[in-house]
This record gives structure tokens, C-alpha cells and sequence, in this order.
């Protein structure tokens, strides 16, 4: 990385540094990962190494051969500026000071792993956090989202699937924007012959979005085969 504020310049180069305790058995899993980036030769703060974008992870799940259960908690601070950035972010974004805080949180029990009758529910959380940034479409959101699936295995030939999701987004700005999408499918799986499968999917989705006291409403509807 090349700096140049006209009177000084600094050639700034790191490494991501990152540290694990990971576990496994017949009925348990455990991780905890911790990391950071190291960076070195920015005189602009010194001579020091510079210790930035810190993120931990702890996952903990357990098993066996019908029921899953798991909980994984996340914390991300990633600088705007360092051309970090996930793909729902605009390109101009890495033009911006500041930095990006994500806390996150999911638990997912699964049911029936080896049954015919099984179901996959998952508890989401998402809270992301904006400090020093000076461009104002990049505004802090709180986002929670719940689904579950329930799985018919009929035969071996056959599979079908029910679901359910719900999800709400909200903006911490001047608008306060919500949005509230209910989710609904179906869906099929069929074994034709041992070397094809033919599937169907219907998905029907109602989005509610207010925004400074106004409801929009909108209904999405799609078949895929």
C-alpha cells in the first residue's frame, strides 16, 4: 500500500496473523479463532507495527446421528479505507475513511439427520456498526432473520421440503427504514434414474418497507424447475 499526503509518502506492508483452538470428537465440534493484521513501515504513526482489522470467532456444536445442535458468535472491525469490503458494498466505498464493525450471532438445530422426517431451524443476528465514516449511505443496521425446513424423504425416489423464513432489516438513521420480508416454498426432489434428478421449487416472498412513517408493499412470486 502506497500513501502520498504531498510532503510525506510511506510504503506500508503486512501479514494476517491469526490463531486457532479447534476440537472434534463422535459427538461434539469447538472452535475459537482469533486474528488480527500486522502492519509495519507507515512512518505516519511511527515505527511501530500497526495492529488492525481484529476478528474473533467461537463455534460450538453438538451431535449425533439424528440431532444437531450449534451456536457460532462473530466479531469483525474491518477499516473502510483498506479495500476490505463484502461484494454488497459500492466500489466507491473504498474510497472512505473509518471503519466497519460487525457482531453476529446464529444458532441452528437440525432434527432427523438419518430419518426420513427431518427439520433444519436457524436464529440469526446481525448488528453492523459504522465508526468515522464520513460518507452517509453507509449507515449502522441491526438485521435478524429466522427459517426452518421441514424434509419429507418418501422413498428413495422422492423428497420433499416445506419452509418458512422471516427476516427484518432496520437502518439507524435519520429515516429509520425497516424492512420485513415473509418467506414461503415448496419444493421437490425426484430421483428419475440413478444418473438423473429432476427438482421443482415454488417460493413466494412479501416484503414490507417503511420508511419515515411510509409502507411500501411488494409481493414476489417464482417457480424454478
Amino acid at each position: 500500500t502506497y500513501e502520498d499526503d504531498e510532503t510525506r509518502s510511506s510504503t506500508v506492508w503486512g501479514t494476517d496473523v491469526t490463531g486457532q483452538v479447534r476440537s472434534e470428537t463422535t459427538d461434539q465440534r469447538f472452535l475459537i479463532s482469533v486474528g488480527t493484521r500486522l502492519e509495519f513501515g507507515n512512518t505516519f504513526s511511527g515505527d511501530n507495527p500497526d495492529l488492525t482489522d481484529p476478528e474473533a470467532i467461537f463455534e460450538y456444536a453438538r451431535f449425533n446421528r439424528n440431532t444437531e445442535v450449534s451456536v457460532s458468535l462473530e466479531f469483525d472491525e474491518t477499516d473502510v479505507g483498506d479495500g476490505v469490503l463484502e461484494d454488497t458494498f459500492d466500489a466507491a466505498d473504498l474510497d472512505d475513511d473509518g471503519t466497519r464493525e460487525t457482531h453476529a450471532a446464529t444458532l441452528q438445530l437440525v432434527t432427523g439427520r438419518a430419518a426420513r422426517f427431518g427439520t433444519d431451524t436457524q436464529l440469526n443476528y446481525t448488528e453492523l456498526n459504522f465508526r468515522d465514516v464520513p460518507d452517509p449511505d453507509l449507515v449502522d443496521e441491526v438485521a435478524s432473520s429466522a427459517s426452518t425446513e421441514l424434509r419429507f424423504s418418501i422413498n428413495r425416489q422422492v423428497e420433499l421440503r416445506a419452509s418458512f423464513g422471516w427476516s427484518e432489516t432496520e437502518d439507524r438513521d435519520a429515516t429509520g427504514q425497516v424492512e420485513t420480508e415473509t418467506r414461503y416454498g415448496l419444493a421437490g426432489d425426484f430421483l428419475i434414474h440413478p444418473a438423473l434428478t429432476a427438482g421443482v421449487a415454488i417460493n413466494f416472498a412479501d416484503v414490507e418497507t417503511v420508511t419515515g412513517g411510509v409502507t411500501r408493499l411488494e409481493d414476489n412470486f417464482d417457480v424454478t424447475a
